[in-house]
């Protein structure tokens, strides 16, 4: 059951940075490897890794799980950029599906 609740708090903690916590202005400049797009991807990694580190209380962890996530999340960013921003449903269960593969590599 901690398993599951972690799970679920590394994807809140996604949603709420890559929504609620982008700016407008971030999220219209981020194009390709630019700038914007490596800060975006740094951000997520490191929410994300944050809280699955805590349930596996690694520092080691943290520091694999944010780079997995944050470089995962650029590439899918990135080809939805390319696609004109079509697919918005599917990049996001992509998201979710790399934490989730960091929940399985680790050790569920």
């Amino acid at each position: 059951m901690k398993l599951l609740i972690f799970f679920f708090l590394a994807v809140a903690a996604h949603f709420l940075f890559d929504f609620s916590l982008q700016s407008n202005d971030v999220a219209k400049k981020k194009r390709r490897l630019n700038k914007q797009m490596l800060l975006h991807g740094l951000i997520m990694g490191i929410s994300s890794g944050l809280i699955i580190a805590l349930y596996f209380q690694s520092y080691l962890v943290f520091i694999q799980a944010s780079l997995f996530i944050g470089i995962t999340h650029i590439i899918i960013d990135a080809i939805r950029v390319e696609l004109k921003r079509k697919y918005l449903g599917v990049d996001q269960i992509l998201h979710t599906l790399a934490i989730l593969i960091v929940f399985l590599y680790f050790g569920i």
